[in-house]
């Protein structure tokens, strides 16, 4: 129930920020986030309610974790600029660790760096 509401709670934001900013938001690429806090939500939901022990928390950042980086791979929601500032932030060692654990493969100049 909590998940709904933070849902509702967010359609909600947008639609008054929509109308009071008249801010042009592209639907498709709202939706992505959109989808994928939604699976996230269900799949902590339903983790919740099979295990309800001490371990939990561990289970629920494993299962986040693997969410997530399933719906990257899915949705293909990083371009070539987030790839590059990935590398920036994270060092290129990191970065290419991170790229293949999301399916990418680094460019070359990405790969000597």
């Amino acid at each position: 129930m909590i998940s709904a509401s933070l849902i509702f709670s967010l359609m909600l934001t947008v639609y008054l920020v929509n109308q009071l900013v008249k801010i042009k938001i592209d639907k498709r690429i709202l939706a992505g986030p959109l989808t994928a806090s939604a699976m996230m939500a269900a799949a902590m939901l339903t983790l919740q309610q099979a295990y309800q022990g001490q371990h939990v928390l561990l289970f629920s950042v494993l299962a986040d974790a693997a969410v997530c980086i399933t719906l990257i791979r899915i949705q293909k929601t990083l371009d070539r600029e987030d790839l590059e500032l990935l590398r920036q932030v994270t060092g290129a060692k990191l970065a290419n660790y991170a790229l293949k654990l999301l399916g990418y493969k680094p460019t070359p100049t990405q790969a000597n760096l």
